[in-house]
């Protein structure tokens, strides 16, 4: 959690999104937003679509997101995160 207070100390907007109970408090810093998701790999990604639009509108500078299980029901989840995120690393490829 330091690690991030120290991001949004900087004035810069962060959306967190989780969806397991391993934290569940809110951060207390004002720059940081935190949604939990179900736990459902249906219903997590009918709301996956809404958060991405979310952070989109409301002009957030990160966007944080707990990783979903490694398990083939939440694959197309997995997928459509990486399809969203940005890598540095591997910017270059098409």
């Amino acid at each position: 959690m330091g690690s991030r207070i120290g991001i949004g100390c900087k004035g810069l907007r962060i959306l967190a999104i989780t969806w397991s109970s391993i934290n569940q408090s809110q951060p207390s810093d004002q720059f940081i937003q935190q949604f939990s998701m179900p736990a459902d790999p249906v219903t997590y990604g009918q709301q996956l679509y809404a958060k991405l639009r979310h952070f989109d509108q409301a002009s957030f500078d990160y966007m944080i997101i707990e990783a979903p299980p490694d398990h083939p029901s939440w694959f197309a989840i997995i997928d459509r995160l990486q399809r969203a995120s940005y890598n540095p690393f591997n910017n270059n490829q098409n």
